[in-house]
């Protein structure tokens, strides 16, 4: 009795959305993009993991201590987060914002993409084919060509092989850090130009580790977009632009890029 009371003239869904994203993007001083992909979608995800605490003690939180939890920068899958927007809706926005224009700047861009365990090579290829379609530029006349780096975490060495075996027989044109046969990986020979001539459309890195070697080695702008299940799988020792996706299946990862 008691308990539940209703305000009849309470301000409607929608504006009472756009106000927490305006007070977000204050508190953090961001962009509404990030306020509502990183630091509403984070807050959806403390207010779920404190809810489901038994001891009521665990349920309660200052706002000190709930803005410091929800204070990360990466845009995270959230099932009530997608349920509200669509995926459809969702994924289309991520890419007008980080993907875009990517393609204008020949930046040096390393894509790393956590892979499910049932992931097909047919797959692969198709991530492989759309990542260099859209982040490579080869032309004869454009004075600063270039093509993606691309790492798949969670590969077996055997379907590793079969893939690149598939990309070679179809006259896909990639380097993968090994200038010849058991040699040792080179950063300097994954790191050669990609021109018109040798039509270097993807560079393949085998090991999480060579792509740390790889950054570490380039001295123009690097960018690096990681998707992954629950955990990002690299953290750059350097300073560099990096954005984190969290992703529901590897085939979002079509849709976004």
């Amino acid at each position: 009795m008691g308990l539940l009371s209703i305000d009849v003239n309470a301000t409607d869904y929608s504006s009472q959305f756009q106000n927490i994203i305006s007070s977000l993007s204050g508190i953090f001083s961001c962009d509404s993009f990030d306020a509502e992909y990183c630091f509403y979608n984070n807050a959806l995800n403390e207010i779920r993991r404190i809810a489901i605490e038994a001891d009521i003690v665990k349920r309660t939180i200052t706002k000190g201590e709930f803005l410091d939890r929800i204070n990360q920068k990466q845009i995270l899958f959230n099932k009530w987060f997608l349920e509200l927007k669509g995926s459809r809706k969702y994924h289309k926005e991520l890419k007008d914002k980080h993907f875009r224009t990517l393609n204008k700047a020949p930046f040096e861009r390393f894509f790393i993409v956590e892979l499910a365990d049932n992931t097909s090579i047919s797959s692969l290829k198709d991530l492989v084919f759309i990542i260099s379609r859209r982040y490579s530029n080869l032309k004869k006349r454009e004075p600063q060509t270039y093509c993606p780096y691309i790492h798949f975490n969670n590969l077996t060495a055997s379907v590793l092989t079969q893939l690149k075996q598939e990309l070679y027989a179809e006259g896909f044109n990639f380097i993968d850090g090994f200038p010849f046969s058991g040699s040792e990986f080179s950063k300097e020979f994954v790191t050669k130009k990609a021109d018109f001539n040798n039509k270097i459309s993807a560079k393949l890195l085998d090991d999480i580790d060579h792509v740390n070697e790889t950054l570490s080695f380039i001295t123009k702008t690097r960018e690096i977009y990681q998707f992954y299940f629950n955990q990002p799988l690299f953290v750059p020792t350097l300073h560099v632009k990096c954005v984190n996706i969290q992703i529901h299946n590897t085939e979002d990862v079509k849709e976004i890029i």
